[in-house]
C-alpha cells in the first residue's frame, strides 16, 4: 500500500512536470499555447486544461466523499484562458489546495477502503496514484505536442526529477 509520502513524491513529481512544460510554453511563445496542432483529440491548451479540471473535480470528489456531501460538477473550458500564465496561476492556486489536501491525509487514511462514486474495494492511494498519474499521463502529451513544435526539453522521466530535486545531473 502506498503511504503519503510516496503519494505526495507523486504529486510533486507531477508538478515539476508541469513546471517544465509550462517552461517550454514560455520559451515557445504563447502561440504555440494556443495554436498548437492537436495530438489525439486535444490541442496544448485543452490537455493543459484537461489536466488541470481532472485534478481539481477528483480532489473534490475525494473531499466530498469524506462529509458525504455531493461534490459540485464543473468543467473548465479551454478558451477562459487566454495565456499560459493565466492557466499556470490557476493551477498553482490549485496545487496550494491539493498540497494542503494530501498533508491533512495519513497512511491510515490514504489505506483505508474508500467508496467515491460507488467504486467499493479501493483504497484512497488508489485514488490519488491514479490522479498522479492520470497527470502524468496528460503532462507527457504536452511534451510531446511542444515537442512537435520544436521545443527540446531536457530529460524528464521520473528518475531526472529525483536527480533535479538533489541537486545532481541527470545521467
Amino acid at each position: 500500500m502506498m503511504r503519503s509520502a510516496d503519494v505526495t513524491t507523486l504529486f510533486d513529481y507531477l508538478f515539476w512536470l508541469r513546471d517544465e512544460v509550462l517552461a517550454g510554453i514560455d520559451e515557445l511563445g504563447t502561440d504555440v499555447f494556443i495554436l498548437s496542432p492537436s495530438v489525439h483529440e486535444r490541442d496544448l491548451r485543452a490537455t493543459l486544461v484537461h489536466e488541470l479540471d481532472v485534478e481539481s473535480s477528483w480532489r473534490t470528489r475525494l473531499e466530498a466523499s469524506r462529509t458525504g456531501k455531493p461534490a459540485p460538477e464543473t468543467e473548465l473550458d479551454p478558451t477562459d484562458y487566454a495565456t499560459a500564465a493565466e492557466l499556470a496561476a490557476h493551477w498553482r492556486r490549485d496545487e496550494a489546495e491539493t498540497r494542503r489536501w494530501l498533508a491533512g491525509r495519513s497512511d491510515l487514511e490514504l489505506a483505508a477502503d474508500s467508496d467515491v462514486e460507488g467504486r467499493e474495494g479501493y483504497p484512497l492511494s488508489a485514488y490519488a496514484t491514479h490522479i498522479a498519474i492520470h497527470g502524468i499521463g496528460e503532462c507527457m502529451t504536452a511534451v510531446a505536442i511542444l515537442s512537435l513544435a520544436g521545443w527540446s526539453p531536457r530529460k524528464l522521466g521520473y528518475l531526472d526529477y529525483l536527480d533535479d530535486k538533489q541537486g545532481r545531473d541527470a545521467e
